[in-house]
């Protein structure tokens, strides 16, 4: 996979992540106080995951060539656990 299809393909689950993220935004007007307190946690728990992995990957995109390799094998198990966290809280209120 080239670096550009690299890219892409996070980029690609950023905004993935980001589409749940107005999904869960829709939910809260409807949802009881309760439930409300709940999405809005969750809401805030998945955007600080997907900020931290927009930086992430702005941090991979201003690496140098030379450095790519390592920067990207340690970029990779931080990105699985971005996956990971998001996963586990998007589940919360399904």
């Amino acid at each position: 996979m080239t670096d550009k299809n690299y890219f892409q393909k996070l980029t690609d689950q950023l905004n993935q992540w980001n589409d749940e993220i107005g999904k869960l935004k829709i939910k809260v007007g409807k949802a009881g106080a309760e439930s409300k307190i709940a999405l809005l946690n969750q809401i805030d728990e998945l955007s600080a995951i997907t900020k931290s992995a927009q930086d992430k990957l702005k941090q991979l995109q201003e690496t140098g060539e030379q450095a790519w390799d390592s920067v990207k094998a340690g970029f990779e198990n931080n990105w699985e656990e971005f996956k990971d966290a998001f996963s586990k809280a998007s589940e919360k209120n399904k």
